[in-house]
C-alpha cells in the first residue's frame, strides 16, 4: 500500500516497485503524488497469481523521463484496475499505460472522475490487454485532452479475444498527433508499450 507518498524532484523514477512470485497481489495507492521526477512518476512491474489495483485521489505531473503511471501486469491470473479521482497530467512521454498483454487471464480497467491530460510524446492514457483473453475497459466523467499522441487508446492484441469498453461522459479533445479515443482488437503485443 502507498499511502499519502510523496515523491518529487528525483533523478529518476519517483517510485519503482517489482513483485514477483506466486502469491496474489493487492496494490492500493491513496492520496499520493508522484511528480517533476527525472524518470517515470511511478512504475509498478507485477507477477503473480493474480492483481488487483486501485488508485484513488493520486497526481502524476510534469514527469520528464517516462509516463506518469506505468503498470507491467504478467501475472498468472486475472487483473483489476480502479482509477478514481486521479490526475496524470504533463508528463513528457505520456500519461498512464496499463500493458497487461503478458499477463495470463482476464483483465478489467475502470477509470471514474479522472483526468490524463496534456501529455506529451504519447497516449494519455494506454490499456494493453492480455494476449489471448478477455478485456473489459470502462471509463466515466473523465478526460484525455490536449496529447501529443492519442487521448485513450485501448486495445485487446488478439482480435478473438473477448473486448467490452464503456464510455460515458468522456472528453477527448485536442490530441494533436492521434485519436480522441481509440478502441481496438488485434495488433502486435506491446507494440507500442515502450518509451
Amino acid at each position: 500500500e502507498l499511502d499519502t507518498v510523496v515523491a518529487r524532484g528525483n533523478a529518476q523514477h519517483g517510485v519503482s516497485v517489482t513483485i514477483a512470485g506466486a502469491a496474489d497481489v493487492s496494490l492500493v495507492i491513496d492520496d499520493s503524488k508522484f511528480a517533476e521526477n527525472g524518470g517515470m512518476g511511478a512504475s509498478f512491474a507485477i507477477g503473480g497469481a493474480s492483481l488487483a489495483v486501485s488508485v484513488d485521489e493520486t497526481e502524476a505531473l510534469r514527469n520528464e523521463g517516462g509516463w506518469g503511471l506505468r503498470f507491467d501486469d504478467d501475472t498468472g491470473g486475472a487483473s483489476t484496475y480502479t482509477l478514481a479521482d486521479t490526475n496524470v497530467a504533463q508528463n513528457t512521454k505520456g500519461g498512464l499505460i496499463i500493458d497487461a498483454s503478458g499477463a495470463v487471464g482476464d483483465a478489467s480497467v475502470s477509470i471514474k472522475d479522472s483526468s490524463f491530460d496534456g501529455n506529451a510524446g504519447n497516449d494519455g492514457a494506454r490499456i494493453v490487454g492480455p494476449n489471448a483473453f478477455a478485456l473489459d475497459v470502462s471509463a466515466d466523467e473523465s478526460s484525455f485532452d490536449g496529447n501529443v499522441g492519442n487521448g485513450l487508446d485501448a486495445r485487446s492484441p488478439v482480435a478473438a479475444s473477448t473486448y467490452t469498453a464503456s464510455l460515458t461522459k468522456v472528453r477527448a479533445n485536442a490530441n494533436s498527433a492521434g485519436f480522441g479515443v481509440w478502441l481496438r482488437a488485434g495488433g502486435t503485443p506491446r507494440d507500442a508499450a515502450g518509451e
